[in-house]
């Protein structure tokens, strides 16, 4: 799996999750933290298995940006809302998900 490079989000930390990446129907989405303001970027880390992610309808295990165990990358905006996720293989996968909001908004 080729490495994928990251600008780390900007902020304060609000939030964590650890969210198992199965074979759901439409994908798995996030659970934003409910505080106030609401965060506005994610940094997604991936562990044990590859997966597809999309931003915009339903991922599967052949449609969809791929990512695999040790990769990151950064989600924002409506992004958040949107995002859904989808095993590659019939080994579900990790996502340690830590929640920004910017200070300066």
């Amino acid at each position: 799996m080729a490495t994928l490079y990251v600008k780390h989000p900007r902020g304060q930390a609000v939030g964590y999750q650890k969210l198992t990446v199965d074979s759901t129907s439409g994908g798995v989405g996030l659970t934003l933290p409910d505080v106030s303001p609401a965060p506005d970027a994610a940094l997604v880390t991936v562990e044990t298995a590859g997966a597809r992610y999309k931003v915009t309808g339903a991922p599967s295990a052949t449609e969809g940006h791929l990512v695999g165990d040790g990769d990151a990358f950064c989600i924002s905006g409506n992004q958040l809302s949107e995002f859904r996720a989808f095993r590659t293989s019939g080994t579900s996968a990790t996502f340690h998900v830590t929640y920004y909001r910017n200070l300066e908004a």
